[in-house]
């Protein structure tokens, strides 16, 4: 289980899975089952797996299913030593050894987060209002730019059009929740500076007004 939340405004975030929460902990255990039933469904018995559930007031509702590991397994392996890739090696070319670990609790080494940032609309950008106060967070981990100044920005609707990204790591959970909200705060219309693409003259507009 992971806790990942998307937002049009602002950050969406991605976190691994909290091992101090037991199966039987609500609503661990809810999702635990309803996951196990969903592969029973579409016929996936072995191998890597990655599903998105949400849960609802109505009980947990399937987004997303795909045999496959998640997108982020390296991170997975930073906070707990190893992740999906080695667990899916050891399913296939060392079984005994992973039978004898499955169900096994884990333990996590830190809080971990990735986080991306959100663009509230296209045009040319200008520069980052805010960006340098994401590298003073004190779980600040490592800062990826993928536009920067004066390149065309596009306004964020899925996952290839995140303007940067940003990794946060602490010992204490509570620092790491409250630099990931310090995150969605500055990711505002106010982040960005942007020079939005100039609308059609008043001559396209009336032709336009005209058009049947």
């Amino acid at each position: 289980m992971t806790d990942a939340r998307s937002r049009r405004r602002p950050a969406r975030w991605w976190q691994p899975p909290d091992p101090t929460r037991a199966r039987n902990e609500r609503p661990v255990g809810k999702l635990f089952d309803y996951g196990r039933r969903v592969l029973d469904a579409l016929g996936i018995r072995y191998g890597a797996a990655h599903l998105e559930i949400k849960l609802t007031p109505d009980g947990p509702r399937l987004v997303e299913a795909g045999a496959r590991v998640s997108g982020l397994p390296h991170y997975t392996t930073e906070v707990l030593g190893e992740g999906p890739l080695e667990w899916t090696v050891d399913a296939y070319a060392r079984p005994e050894r992973f039978l004898a670990r499955a169900g096994r609790p884990y333990a996590r080494r830190h809080a971990f987060a990735w986080a991306a940032l959100v663009a509230p609309a296209s045009g040319r950008l200008r520069g980052y209002r805010a960006l340098d106060r994401l590298e003073h967070l004190e779980s600040f981990r490592s800062l990826t730019v993928l536009v920067r100044p004066d390149e065309a920005i596009t306004a964020t609707t899925y996952d290839r059009e995140y303007p940067a990204t940003l990794t946060l790591r602490h010992p204490v959970d509570a620092v790491l929740q409250r630099d990931l909200n310090t995150v969605r705060y500055l990711d505002g219309p106010g982040m960005y500076e942007i020079d939005h693409p100039p609308g059609p003259g008043p001559a396209v507009r009336r032709l336009m007004r005209e058009r049947p």
